[in-house]
């Protein structure tokens, strides 16, 4: 269901668009560590969640941007991650991050799209772990 042509209520939308900053501080935090590749994971991420979710429309550019980079991030990351100081927690954040997108959807599914919110928002704050436990080698 669209809600004048967007996923979500305005108000829930932006909330996920607020949350997406949380991948601005993360970028930040890299860069004043010295990852400066590590950075641009968060930084990307950032860019493309606040392009798309200021207003998400299903079937745009912004949201396949979105989806792709966060994709390609996400395996970049997990590959520098790999024999990473703190790679198992590294990994469980991402497994627990990743489960609240299933979640979210069904959620979004059941038409209680506040809980699908919260869900989505899930994964921009543990993301922001994430990046933190990616840093160490």
């Amino acid at each position: 269901m669209l809600i004048n042509g967007c996923f979500l209520y305005p108000d829930q939308y932006l909330f996920i668009w607020k949350a997406a900053f949380l991948s601005l501080f993360s970028s930040i935090y890299a860069i004043n560590n010295g990852h400066y590749d590590l950075a641009l994971v968060p930084a990307g991420v950032f860019l493309t969640s606040i392009n798309y979710w200021r207003k998400p429309v299903p079937d745009s550019w912004r949201r396949y941007i979105d989806i792709t980079y966060v994709g390609l991030a996400l395996t970049y990351q997990s590959i520098r991650a790999f024999n990473a100081q703190y790679s198992i927690q590294y990994y469980a954040t991402v497994m627990i991050a990743m489960s609240f997108y299933p979640l979210g959807t069904y959620f979004y599914n059941k038409k209680q799209y506040w809980n699908a919110t919260y869900s989505h928002s899930m994964i921009h704050i543990m993301g922001k772990y994430i990046k933190y436990y990616s840093l160490f080698r």
